[in-house]
């Protein structure tokens, strides 16, 4: 089967980041013999950087790479980015027309609210089946960059988006989703029958097998580290963590709180820790892959901090803070809040809380009976999150679906 995932949004090995879901998948159908086409765009989505790889090229197990230009944004929630999405799906339609073999099946991510319109334009005029990866949730973000007085009426504020929404999701031929939560969204705008929540998952082996490498940094007997690694934007508390940092500072216990990643928000992590003196606190920046899961093990507790209002589900960091065994303090609701309850992984707090998050990260540091118990609780859990064992049900569920559509057309 010739398969196409289409993802504005992706990443690529060697960019300092885990890998992306939809690169994850690309692997998974080229595994399973099939060709398969990632295109993605030439920005960098988590720095707003201009990628320099070449417009088409192939990556491991043969995927072939296509990248398409588009335009510059910085603001997660601004009118740049939506100019981004419309002027990638241009390129899009207008580069995909003359492929030499058209794919049996699109896979899409979502959110991808404006690039909508023109995408099922193009698949209905070649008559090619979609289906559609959530990752997400828009319109239901945006409320975030409403003044609180008017995050009440956000339903109607964006309503076109809604109606625009799940014009699109009805489309699609199935759906798969990052979390149960997206997926009950989903259903209710899609009949087609055709379900399935994968979770994003983790590759264990790049854990277990991991070779130790020198992090460059000497944990002292008493210290007690925590980490947040990951985007460092509006969406996410950004600047809760500096304001917990502060409570940290001061704290009679010994921490050290590093903070890894990149985003708009970076200048104002660095300018922070400068400007209160916080020498407890360490910016790594945006740090090799090998070289987190090697940190993530001689850390305590990882930070899941998101802004209030978040629409994230069940992000990419909980699988492999999972994987390394280290308990979360999370401040999302949605499929990440029911499993740390569920199965005693660490603790939730209210988004927005600092003084929360700084008392949930007391509470462990003083209860170390209790963080053993949350380590090994995650260390079994993540074993049901093992990558290749999801991604290929992802293939699979997706194979099913074409071939029972071809049955019904024969």
């Amino acid at each position: 089967m010739n398969v196409w995932f289409l993802n504005p949004y992706g990443n690529l090995p060697g960019e300092n980041w885990m890998p992306h879901r939809s690169y994850m998948v690309c692997n998974a159908f080229a595994n399973e013999g099939h060709k398969v086409v990632y295109w993605i765009s030439n920005i960098d989505h988590r720095s707003k950087a201009i990628r320099k790889t070449d417009s088409t090229s192939y990556l491991q197990n043969g995927v072939k790479l296509k990248i398409l230009e588009s335009t510059e944004y910085s603001e997660h929630i601004s009118f740049k980015r939506i100019f981004f999405e419309i002027n990638f799906i241009r390129n899009f339609c207008k580069t995909a027309t003359f492929e030499e073999n058209l794919p049996d099946l699109i896979l899409i991510g979502e959110p991808s609210l404006f690039v909508s319109y023109n995408f099922v334009k193009f698949v209905k005029k070649h008559r090619i089946p979609f289906i559609i990866d959530i990752g997400d949730l828009w319109p239901e973000l945006f409320k975030i960059a409403l003044p609180k007085l008017l995050r009440k009426f956000d339903k109607l504020i964006f309503l076109p988006f809604y109606i625009k929404r799940n014009w699109f999701i009805s489309k699609a031929i199935g759906i798969v989703s990052v979390s149960d939560a997206y997926l009950e969204v989903a259903k209710k705008a899609n009949r087609s029958g055709f379900y399935k929540r994968i979770y994003i998952g983790v590759n264990l082996e790049s854990f277990k097998n991991a070779i130790p490498i020198d992090i460059g940094y000497v944990k002292e007997k008493d210290e007690f580290w925590l980490i947040y690694a990951g985007t460092l934007g509006d969406n996410y508390d950004t600047k809760g963590i500096i304001e917990c940092a502060k409570l940290l500072e001061h704290s009679k216990s010994n921490y050290r709180l590093f903070i890894a990643g990149d985003g708009n928000l970076k200048n104002y992590v660095i300018d922070s820790i400068e400007k209160n003196k916080l020498i407890k606190t360490i910016f790594l920046g945006r740090v090799e892959p090998s070289y987190l899961v090697s940190f993530y093990k001689k850390c305590d507790i990882a930070l899941s901090t998101y802004a209030e209002g978040s629409t994230v589900s069940m992000p990419i960091k909980a699988f492999d803070y999972l994987a390394a065994g280290l308990p979360m303090i999370n401040s999302l609701g949605y499929d990440l809040k029911d499993l740390i309850e569920k199965h005693q992984l660490g603790y939730n707090y209210t988004a927005g809380n600092h003084f929360e998050l700084f008392n949930k990260i007391e509470h462990l540091e003083q209860d170390r009976e209790k963080l053993v118990i949350f380590k090994k609780n995650c260390l079994e859990l993540s074993e049901t999150f093992h990558e290749p064992t999801l991604y290929k049900s992802y293939v699979d569920f997706c194979v099913n679906i074409i071939e029972k559509i071809k049955k019904k057309s024969m």
